[in-house]
């Protein structure tokens, strides 16, 4: 077994891409021996350490996450017939085909407003799939604006 992992989302270095693997020691002797030398750069080295050591900066990273992730979640779970799916992690997924809307529709007309969504496909018989990534509060309370208008809207 090998466990990957990145320090994208909840350390905030996506832009930098750092990641590491555990696993079996000759396992992990055989990745690292294709990897290119210095296939890290050391700015991106030093940001990881100093991510990994600011354990206070991740704790409110991941309790600002939860929070808003919990905001979301009670303030869309009034729009009937959206299912919200529980999340711990970084977005919300939802299937909003109960309420007659495709998630592509609600993906574009959030769009017209400034907002990305992420589109999912169709899977178990509902094409009414997307995603909500946590923001900041302001962009939190705009999409959730934005969401239920266009839910709600005849």
């Amino acid at each position: 077994m090998i466990v990957t992992r990145t320090l994208s989302k909840a350390y905030g270095l996506a832009g930098l891409r750092f990641g590491y693997a555990l696993g079996d020691k000759d396992v992990i002797g055989q990745i690292s021996a294709a990897l290119l030398p210095w296939n890290v750069g050391t700015i991106t080295m030093w940001a990881a350490l100093a991510a990994l050591e600011d354990t206070d900066a991740l704790a409110q990273r991941v309790k600002f996450n939860n929070a808003e992730v919990d905001f979301i979640t009670e303030s869309l779970s009034e729009v009937p017939g959206l299912v919200i799916f529980p999340s711990k992690a970084n977005y919300i997924l939802f299937d909003c085909g109960a309420t007659g809307k495709k998630g592509k529709e609600v993906v574009a007309y959030a769009e017209q407003k400034g907002i990305i969504l992420r589109p999912e496909s169709e899977k178990y018989g509902s094409d009414g799939w997307f995603r909500i990534t946590i923001g900041s509060k302001e962009e939190n309370r705009m999409v959730i604006d934005v969401v239920r208008d266009f839910l709600t809207k005849k």
